[in-house]
């Protein structure tokens, strides 16, 4: 009986999933070259050997557009991570210092406070030096300044130069929010986005999380002064290895074709050949405004967490140091699954073909209104439902974050201005943690203590939130690309 057989020809070159074979047999009438699928050469190996192999279907996923994109996060993970463990060590530290460099309380202040100020106006100063200079070169400078100056502080004799080398330290920090969001514009396609984002957002529940056992075992063994030199070091490990790793999509040496047009067909926002508008033109976008706004009510909640609410759980809820760190944690943990679910539905949203405005703004949504679970956590009876009250609005200001940064990114005018646009949530964000905490202990010194008034506050900002989502914010794509003396009014959706 006669029969055909299929033989390799020639190989596939790479991304190519079909190649040359060659069929001959009795009755065939000699070799004859034909192209096929690779799928069904699997297919018809299956059906001649009995194996269980199902007929050739499309697979979209990492594996057929590449992976070299996804290798990025881990590294800005643990970047991100580093740059908080190097902002929040000196609050760990601190009691240890007090005494050796005689602090008066108001020295401690404006020694823990001095960095969020300097932040407020670091943030878009880095944000344009990424748009100028570019991610590589300055994101390794601003890591490198991290080394230098947290390292600096095992030296300082005094308030005068701690203070100083903090007020430093909110420089050199500047520039590292703008150009972790800078490199996913470039890398990331607008479908992937919002949950490359979270993934490394986890960073900033990650490493203060991290840094209280960190930094008071470096004390126990080194002393507070070796803690930072310690500390400081990673910053140092991270910047050599960034400069050596990272390269936009296009001089990247191992990326395929197939992941490079997954990429830029995907609106990846890469700066190559395309115009800016002035930085100061920016604030003529009212969706810009919008988003700003949005991130200031979503950071009044965010940072009451990392300031006030330890204090909460002693004097409102009577929880004992120990119950503060066994349960403490809860909302810091609860934050990270936040984190990255926002993202992630952000994202499948978009590929299930939900249109981009909508993708982006319900999770935000969703997350300022899971932010104002923190009204009835105050009202609340029992301190443990009050615990998982306040978990819920942990989950929700994080919920909200990768949605919110991807939008900035994806209506920016241009993408030689992401790094601006999207420093200006930072700046935002902080206001929110200079102001927020100040007007929080004067609330409390008005009501005698009562954590009543300022939450209820906080959650009214969520509502605020949700105001301006719908009446400044318009639709997610990217603003017109022209200089602003006006706003320009978009259609709201």
């Amino acid at each position: 009986m006669p029969r055909c057989v299929v033989a390799p020809h020639d190989p596939a070159p790479e991304g190519v999933d079909h190649v040359s074979v060659q069929v001959s047999a009795g009755s065939c009438h000699g070799p004859e070259t034909i192209i096929v699928s690779a799928d069904h050469i699997i297919w018809l190996i299956g059906r001649r050997s009995s194996i269980p192999v199902p007929p050739p279907l499309s697979r979209p996923g990492r594996s057929r557009t590449g992976t070299v994109r996804w290798r990025l996060l881990p590294v800005l993970l643990i970047g991100i991570t580093i740059a908080w463990i190097d902002r929040t060590n000196l609050g760990v530290a601190m009691p240890f210092m007090q005494d050796d460099l005689s602090l008066s309380p108001e020295a401690v202040g404006l020694a823990l406070g001095v960095f969020s100020f300097v932040q407020i106006f670091s943030q878009p100063v880095g944000g344009w030096l990424v748009d100028k200079v570019g991610v590589r070169l300055l994101f390794s400078l601003s890591a490198l300044s991290w080394f230098v100056l947290t390292a600096a502080t095992a030296l300082v004799r005094g308030a005068a130069s701690l203070i100083g080398l903090r007020f430093l330290l909110g420089i050199g920090e500047g520039p590292m929010a703008p150009s972790a969001n800078k490199s996913v514009a470039e890398w990331f396609p607008k479908q992937e986005r919002a949950f490359a984002i979270s993934t490394y957002q986890v960073g900033s529940e990650f490493g203060p999380a991290i840094t209280l056992p960190i930094v008071t075992g470096l004390i126990a063994v080194l002393g507070w002064r070796m803690s930072f030199v310690v500390t400081g070091l990673f910053g140092l490990f991270w910047a050599v290895f960034w400069y050596r790793f990272y390269r936009s999509p296009r001089q990247h040496p191992t990326i395929s074709e197939r992941e490079l047009q997954h990429i830029e067909g995907g609106e990846a926002r890469i700066a190559d050949d395309d115009t800016a508008v002035r930085w100061r033109d920016l604030f003529g976008y009212r969706t810009i405004w919008g988003l700003i706004l949005v991130m200031f009510c979503r950071g009044s909640v965010m940072y009451f967490f990392i300031t006030w609410y330890p204090s909460y759980l002693i004097e409102a809820r009577g929880f004992s140091l120990l119950e503060v760190g066994l349960y403490g944690a809860i909302p810091g943990l609860m934050a990270v699954v936040g984190d990255l679910a926002g993202g992630a539905l952000s994202d499948l949203m978009m590929r299930r073909g939900a249109s981009p405005t909508v993708s982006r703004k319900l999770p935000i949504l969703i997350g300022l209104l899971l932010g104002g679970a923190i009204a009835p956590a105050v009202l609340a009876d029992d301190a443990m439902t009050s615990l998982v009250l306040l978990g819920v609005s942990s989950t929700g200001v994080a919920f909200a974050a990768g949605p919110l940064y991807a939008m900035m990114i994806e209506v920016a005018p241009s993408a030689r201005n992401v790094g601006s646009a999207t420093s200006l949530l930072n700046s935002t964000g902080a206001v929110a943690s200079a102001v927020g905490p100040v007007l929080v202990g004067v609330l409390l010194g008005v009501s005698g203590g009562s954590y009543v008034g300022p939450l209820l506050i906080a959650a009214g900002f969520m509502a605020l939130g949700v105001v301006f989502l719908f009446t400044l914010v318009g639709k997610n794509e990217r603003l017109p690309l022209r200089s602003t003396s006006t706003t320009e009014t978009e259609p709201q959706h």
